[in-house]
């Protein structure tokens, strides 16, 4: 299996399950990649077991440098994309500006997905929390038709049900 994991910052110090289950995922052979949203984090700590991870990690906004006209080549995407996260984010207004912010990222990020479908051929993407890993990983599908999920824990189900 060929797997693209999103997760907001990397690496994260405090997120060791989430370096355990990478590293589960490559002790039982599936290809990974991992995608961060936010700048690379250079005055975090990796942890030793987790060094392997590194060599994965890739910016999502790359694929934004990369590809800046990406977002545009899905104009009606990012116009549905951007009702939907209107409408769901209703009056939390940062919420809403933050997932508007991800739907450019995230079509750019979809565009390099799609473009690797026949170089390395990504089979599902997974989002580590449901925020904005999520988000991401919902444009993508949105953009692409690739399967995804999504990892909640209790701060994604307690702070917010929306979108």
């Amino acid at each position: 299996m060929r797997l693209a994991v999103i997760v907001t910052e990397y690496p994260k110090t405090t997120e060791t399950f989430i370096l355990r289950d990478l590293m589960a995922f490559l002790a039982a052979g599936v290809d990974l990649r991992l995608y961060h949203l936010a700048p690379f984090r250079h005055r975090e700590i990796l942890h030793d077991f987790a060094r392997p991870t590194r060599a994965l990690a890739r910016p999502a906004t790359g694929a934004l440098r990369r590809s800046p006209a990406a977002p545009f080549a899905r104009s009606a995407v990012a116009a549905r994309l951007a009702g939907a996260v209107v409408a769901a984010q209703g009056p939390e207004v940062v919420l809403a500006a933050k997932s508007l912010g991800l739907i450019p990222v995230s079509l750019a990020l979809a565009g390099e997905l799609a473009g690797e479908l026949a170089a390395w051929g990504a089979d599902h993407v997974h989002a580590e929390f449901a925020g904005h890993p999520a988000t991401a990983a919902w444009i993508v599908n949105a953009a692409t038709g690739l399967p995804y999920s999504v990892s909640c824990r209790a701060h994604d189900i307690f702070r917010t049900q929306r979108l």
